[in-house]
């Protein structure tokens, strides 16, 4: 995947962090404009953006990402139908305040989103790229889920935070309720900090069986995957999950990104695509499942989750979460650790104790 500006002067250079500039391509028609580029740093090649040649010669796939930022709007609605035209790539077109609302027909493209100077500048250029795709995405995803009264929202046998958090985004992001798109589980919550998570932000997580899922007119496994299940599936619907794919499962839609983190930064772009309003207790809910995921972004981390997390941050109650962390053990877990503090062994540096 690659990141490429289609541009007429220097301004798209400025609007990228320093530490980015290098995962971008730039391409322009004046070749003092391409010298100008190099000089300061950046990867830049020459062509004519109107033709077909320069898309070859680059070799661009569907997985790129183009932006075209130029000052005409004719010279930008010709570039943009040239994109069109000879690539299959998402792209953004930078637009004016005043022309935001009267837009050309090819700035109407599903494949194009039209952004502000001040879009761009508060979330930076790559995001604005990455947040085009989720739009897409996120337009067939609700597409499935047209006229189809009941959805389940399956998460794994004893579900973490991760699981919760994603499937209450799944839920904001289709306009349901908790009686038309229940989320559930095979097994139970167990763990004393995902009780409390429950708890806290009031989230229902139910138990069903197998019997159970045939009333539902979509599946929906949020953080899971088909093969993680003991029981024999139905067919299901949609599956968003950030682990490995170790068996190839058939679906209407999936989105499964190994790279990620956590689940619930896959969903918090998603509602950022869809300029979604995420209440506290949604904020709070994928916050802390980033948090466990990563291990406070240590762990198996990349810049969408940190971004995500920075999202989401000034929006979450850190009150409830530091509840969550320090959740009431029940009485059975304080007699076993009074054993345990009891009867400890040491070997070496290892204190250890059996527990029957």
């Amino acid at each position: 995947m690659r990141y490429i500006i289609l541009c007429d002067d220097e301004l798209p250079f400025y609007l990228i962090p320093q530490d980015s500039r290098q995962e971008i391509l730039f391409v322009c028609e004046d070749t003092r404009l391409q010298k100008r580029l190099i000089r300061r740093g950046a990867k830049c090649r020459c062509g004519r953006l109107r033709k077909r040649g320069v898309y070859q010669r680059m070799k661009v796939c569907p997985t790129d990402r183009i932006g075209v930022f130029l000052r005409d709007e004719k010279a930008r609605v010709e570039v943009l139908r040239a994109v069109l035209e000879h690539t299959d790539v998402f792209a953004i077109t930078l637009v004016g305040e005043r022309n935001k609302k009267r837009r050309s027909a090819v700035s109407l493209h599903p494949r194009v989103r039209s952004v502000l100077m001040a879009e761009v500048c508060q979330n930076g250029v790559i995001n604005e790229l990455d947040k085009t795709v989720s739009a897409a995405q996120l337009r067939t995803l609700r597409s499935i889920f047209h006229d189809q009264e009941r959805v389940l929202l399956l998460v794994q046998y004893d579900p973490d935070p991760d699981a919760v958090a994603s499937a209450l985004a799944m839920r904001t992001l289709l306009g349901r309720n908790k009686l038309s798109a229940p989320i559930a589980s095979f097994g139970r919550v167990t763990r004393p900090e995902n009780l409390a998570m429950l708890k806290l932000l009031e989230i229902e997580v139910i138990q069903i069986g197998l019997e159970d899922v045939q009333e539902y007119n979509r599946i929906v496994l949020l953080d899971v995957q088909p093969s993680h299940f003991r029981e024999e599936l139905p067919p299901v619907h949609v599956i968003i999950d950030h682990h490995p794919e170790n068996e190839v499962a058939a679906c209407l839609f999936k989105d499964i990104r190994p790279h990620y983190g956590a689940t619930a930064t896959i969903l918090q772009e998603y509602l950022h695509a869809g300029d979604v309003k995420i209440t506290q207790k949604l904020a709070t809910a994928l916050l802390y499942g980033i948090k466990t995921d990563t291990l406070l972004l240590e762990r198996e981390a990349i810049e969408n989750d940190l971004r995500a997390f920075s999202s989401l941050y000034p929006m979450a109650n850190h009150r409830l979460i530091r509840r969550m962390e320090r959740p009431q053990l029940p009485k059975e877990d304080l007699s076993i650790l009074s054993k345990a503090f009891q009867k400890p062994s040491i070997v070496d540096d290892v204190i250890y104790v059996h527990l029957d």
